[in-house]
């Protein structure tokens, strides 16, 4: 399969460390996989790329994820691209995290740390893969 052929997944992800393991994993899965370092660098990246899935952090610096979110779903281009959000956030947090992502369209929510196969499961769903 040529790069052209395989999906595309950005990972939007402040954490570098974090952002190499979930690059790794994909790339091993067969994805092509973009990485940006903040917010809105991934809604710029989305935009040029459009990926076939996003993966976003949601505590991000120069845009957080709830705009960058909020960003893509009021453009065009990048209103039906499917995002997963990540998050440390703890277990009170996280309900009502959860739901104001399913409220503004994300389309599921990891909580890190998070196991690797769970993600791949998760990116294989939302991909059609």
């Amino acid at each position: 399969m040529s790069e052209n052929e395989k999906k595309k997944v950005l990972v939007i992800d402040d954490v570098e460390e974090n952002a190499d393991i979930v690059r790794v994993k994909l790339k091993h899965e067969g994805y092509n996989v973009l990485v940006a370092m903040d917010g809105e660098s991934g809604v710029e990246l989305a935009r040029a790329e459009i990926p076939d899935l996003i993966l976003c952090d949601i505590m991000l610096p120069r845009m957080d994820g709830w705009e960058v979110l909020e960003t893509l779903r009021r453009d065009s281009a990048t209103a039906a691209i499917p995002v997963i959000f990540m998050t440390a956030y703890t277990t009170i947090q996280f309900s009502g995290e959860r739901k104001r992502a399913q409220d503004l369209g994300a389309v599921d929510y990891l909580k890190k740390p998070f196991d690797l196969s769970e993600m791949t499961a998760l990116v294989k769903k939302h991909t059609g893969d």
